[in-house]
């Protein structure tokens, strides 16, 4: 789910990002990121996100500007897209990044 590889963290949540895996996935992060040049989220395999899910990909985003890293998401499964249009947001992924 959350590996460092060539100082790249990939951040690959499988079926769901709710609650349930949040802190998981949090827990992981937070040792390694501080070691990572860019951070990649891969959500191909992620038909399901919850506000929990989502306010750690905006926590992501916000920690990547703040450090200057590279951050990019892929994969973005049309029902999770359609839910986090419901807060307005658009990640863009054919440019690899955020709108």
């Amino acid at each position: 789910m959350v590996t460092l590889e060539e100082e790249i963290l990939h951040i690959q949540p499988q079926e769901e990002f709710t609650i349930y895996q949040a802190e998981t996935i949090a827990t992981a992060i937070m040792p390694q990121i501080a070691s990572a040049k860019s951070l990649h989220v891969n959500l191909s395999f992620t038909d399901k996100i919850d506000t929990a899910g989502f306010q750690i990909l905006i926590a992501l985003k916000k920690s990547c500007e703040a450090f200057n890293l590279p951050f990019s998401i892929e994969g973005i499964h049309t029902s999770c897209e359609n839910f986090m249009a419901l807060f307005g947001y658009d990640f863009d992924v054919d440019d690899k990044g955020v709108a």
